[in-house]
């Protein structure tokens, strides 16, 4: 009996396990090999207009990853290859989330800047758990990562972005989800991702205050200005850390001086690694 190929074009995690789509159908199915998914910045009624897009379809197997490739690729859907289907996966569910935050950012009356920022904390913010679940960081980079977020996050025909937009503009949660009538699908997995987020004790302030305006009912103004102060903050203390930037000199010279030890004690045990090989 041939062997059956799946491509999984859902996005989602399991709440008890935090399993991606692809992990829960290995789980029941014992078929990892002919798994592949599908992700990507696709808005459907673009697709469907005819509109030129791309995706990236993610497997394990690189043959069953080509074989769905030839069959979907077109000149204006065009499909790229990845090997990383967990990064895929979890890149497409975390986007649905910070969409929700652009939504918000607009409703609230937030111009382009704030909503660059906040962007570009989120690419940050999943970047964090990625590298707590030893995951490629570089994945974020492609489509399935900075590509889907841009995407959803600034388009009004998606149903994450529009149910945040409702918040920012004082609509409660059920009266957003009502208006808008489809899945919302930022929503569950806001509330798992927060769940782990809490477990492995990463600093992620955008999931927490957002967590805190859907689930909690917290104020909304109140919950979005927390979280560009911690945003800030979080900005501010790397650039103090990276470059010294409002360190005292003293200060600034133990970090010179620490660093220059350090440096120089990984070239001693490089030096003999070197001699042990050369002996």
């Amino acid at each position: 009996m041939p062997e059956t190929s799946f491509l999984i074009a859902s996005k989602g995690l399991e709440k008890k396990t935090f399993f991606s789509m692809s992990e829960i159908l290995k789980e029941e199915l014992e078929m990892e090999s002919n798994i592949s998914v599908l992700s990507g910045p696709n808005l459907a009624s673009e697709i469907i207009e005819g509109m030129a897009a791309a995706c990236v379809i993610a497997a394990k197997n690189e043959k069953t990853g080509k074989e769905f490739s030839n069959i979907l690729d077109r000149k204006s859907f065009k499909v790229f290859l990845n090997n990383d289907v967990k990064g895929v996966e979890l890149a497409g569910a975390l986007k649905n989330i910070y969409a929700i935050v652009s939504g918000l950012s607009d409703g609230l009356g937030n111009k382009k800047n704030t909503k660059a920022m906040i962007l570009t904390r989120s690419l940050v913010e999943m970047s964090h758990l990625f590298e707590a679940l030893k995951l490629k960081k570089l994945t974020l980079l492609g489509l399935a990562g900075v590509g889907d977020l841009f995407a959803t996050a600034s388009s009004e025909k998606s149903r994450n972005y529009s149910f945040g937009y409702l918040l920012g503009k004082g609509k409660s949660r059920e009266e957003a989800k009502k208006i808008i009538n489809q899945v919302i699908e930022g929503e569950k997995t806001l509330k798992i991702v927060y769940e782990k987020v809490s477990a492995l004790e990463l600093d992620m302030p955008i999931v927490e205050k957002l967590y805190n305006i859907v689930f909690k009912k917290g104020s909304v103004k109140e919950s979005f200005d927390k979280m560009m102060d911690r945003v800030i903050k979080e900005v501010s203390d790397r650039h103090k850390k990276e470059f010294g930037f409002g360190i005292p000199d003293k200060e600034k010279d133990k970090v010179y001086n620490n660093t220059k030890e350090k440096q120089y004690k990984g070239e001693l045990t490089n030096v003999k690694k070197d001699n042990r090989k050369e002996n």
